[in-house]
């Protein structure tokens, strides 16, 4: 079983390699086909950050439940739980783990089904072991932990090396809807209009209610070249728009640099993705090897997060020492991430503009930079997505996102379900969006200036 580390909201990654754990799970393994199930109740019981919170009853109830739900109703109501046979004793090694003898219920009602509706063809044995694990994870209270089929693993993967074929935007789940955080810059979402903020309604008339957000990433994307129409409600509008998206290969480029007003420059970084550490690095080094550039306005603004040793990185050239952030697992284990020597840029000013769709990643860079005062947060206040997440890889090639822990900002302050306060508040207004006009980028040139003695004009004013 792979596992890997992130610290984004759940739609597009970046993969760090981690230490497997073994699927031999101890005297007779259990069928193939159910490995998948064993080993997602072994993972929550053993890397859920909320432990204490977790029911083996319910779990069990919950599993049981999704895979009476794939029956059709006559065989479901044909079935008598209670008379199941119990689970054959060799396979106790499997069950030696917390909540065994609820795991062993489960895995008894599967073996029944299994065997029972083996001559019907479906469902298969892989469609019981499936509903038990989205049954048992429904009864899990964190809309981050969550399944991913096969190929909604493979999709997170080709993310996570920087290009992909679908829409090209990144998802989230917000208010129980599937929302738009940001198209990427160029996709063919932006090119047909789609806005962060937006709700997803519908996916080829099929209705996203209840869907998760690797549901979504799955059936959104496909091959170069096939359309996808989906209806989006506008955030702040009232009827939905049906879009229908040419879906093409995304490129993910991460950090986008330009000169904004004379000597400051703007680095809009979009994600934290495998390659954004050294995208900074290499802007920064463009940026300043010719002296012009006296200040940087960061631009967080849509930006949903992504792999930590990126953040850690990609902050560390603005900081000198100290804590980026630090983590709190489910056992109280404290892990520093600590501020990496050669920065770049940690005395030239900056501020960092932040919205409401700056999420994970982009707040542990956000809230360090504010933390150690070295520069404003400008905008609005951030989404509030302060947990760590790590994506295991299950024995069929599934995986698990499970939260394993909750960052905090160096000076102890909890992101979750809070978000980052500007130190700025500076919305954007209706007028705004009318003119064309960026009010918060203006602010923040406003203070770069102020910090370098400079008096030039803002983008786009006339004298």
């Amino acid at each position: 079983m792979t596992k890997y580390k992130w610290l984004l909201i759940p739609s597009v990654l970046t993969i760090l390699l981690l230490l497997g754990l073994s699927c031999s799970l101890g005297g007779t393994s259990v069928p193939k086909e159910a490995r998948p199930l064993v080993q997602a109740w072994d993972l929550l019981f053993d890397k859920f950050v909320d432990k204490d919170s977790l029911s083996p009853a319910l779990l069990r109830a919950g599993a049981i439940e999704g895979m009476l739900q794939i029956l059709d109703e006559a065989t479901a109501s044909s079935i008598n739980l209670e008379t199941i046979p119990s689970v054959d004793s060799g396979f106790d090694g499997a069950f030696n783990v917390t909540g065994g003898e609820e795991l062993r219920a489960v895995f008894g009602v599967w073996q029944f089904l299994d065997i029972q509706l083996a001559d019907q063809g479906t469902p298969k044995s892989h469609d019981l072991t499936v509903a038990a694990i989205v049954g048992l994870l429904e009864e899990v209270d964190d809309p981050f932990t969550s399944y991913l089929s096969p190929a909604g693993f493979t999709s997170q993967q080709e993310a996570f090396e920087g290009s992909f074929e679908g829409i090209g935007a990144f998802v989230a789940l917000r208010n129980d809807k599937i929302t738009i955080i940001a198209p990427i810059a160029g996709s063919p979402a932006e090119r047909a209009g789609i806005r962060p903020g937006d709700i997803i309604l519908e996916v080829n008339g099929i209705s996203t209610d209840g869907f998760s957000v690797e549901d979504a990433v799955v059936i959104i994307r496909g091959p170069k070249g096939t359309a996808v129409r989906l209806l989006i409600l506008h955030e702040g509008e009232t009827e939905p728009v049906l879009i229908e998206i040419v879906r093409d290969k995304v490129d993910i480029t991460s950090v986008i640099p330009e000169i904004v007003a004379p000597q400051i420059a703007r680095i809009q970084i979009t994600s934290f993705s495998d390659r954004t550490d050294s995208e900074l690095k290499d802007s920064l080094e463009d940026l300043l090897s010719s002296g012009d550039v006296k200040g940087i306005v960061i631009d967080l603004r849509n930006n949903p997060g992504g792999l930590l040793r990126t953040t850690v990185a990609s902050t560390s050239q603005f900081l000198k020492e100290g804590l980026v952030l630090y983590e709190l697992d489910g056992d109280g284990n404290r892990t520093d991430h600590l501020v990496r020597s050669g920065g770049l840029a940690k005395d030239i000013p900056i501020a960092v503009l932040v919205n409401e769709f700056s999420a994970s990643g982009s707040e542990v860079f956000a809230g360090a930079i504010q933390d150690h005062g070295r520069g404003p947060l400008i905008g609005t206040t951030t989404f509030g997505k302060g947990s760590v997440n790590q994506l295991f890889q299950l024995s069929d090639d599934s995986g698990l996102f499970i939260t394993i822990a909750r960052w905090f900002t160096p000076q102890g302050n909890q992101i979750d379900n809070r978000g980052l306060t500007p130190d700025i508040e500076v919305e954007t207004t209706l007028e705004d969006l009318l003119l064309g006009r960026d009010s918060q980028l203006e602010r923040a040139i406003q203070y770069v200036q102020s910090q370098i003695g400079q008096n030039s004009l803002l983008p786009n004013q006339a004298a």
